[in-house]
């Protein structure tokens, strides 16, 4: 039914276009079955077309550490991600800048 993951082979800076990259993987999209990867341009992918409605559940893993020392990073926490309760926005940014687990 379509809307398998497609992995690309890596490449480095720019990217040239997909069908020039050679794909490495298709993998099919099976209940039950979880994919983690890095999305960043070291691995390069798609989701190619369904014929059915598909559903997915994405999760971005942010290392509050790396981001508060990169001014694009910081901005990005304190306007998009929400903190997970109990802890406040400056609470969680706190323990992100200082590489703390709560």
């Amino acid at each position: 039914h379509g809307g398998h993951l497609r992995l690309f082979n890596e490449a480095s800076l720019p990217l040239p276009p997909p069908t020039e990259l050679g794909a490495k993987y298709d993998v099919a999209p099976h209940g039950n079955r979880l994919l983690l990867f890095w999305a960043t341009e070291e691995v390069p992918h798609e989701v190619l077309p369904t014929r059915r409605d598909r559903f997915a559940c994405t999760i971005w893993y942010v290392d509050g550490a790396h981001s508060a020392g990169d001014p694009q990073g910081a901005l990005r926490l304190c306007s998009h991600l929400q903190p997970v309760a109990p802890l406040t926005l400056d609470e969680a940014l706190r323990h992100a800048a200082a590489g703390e687990t709560h």
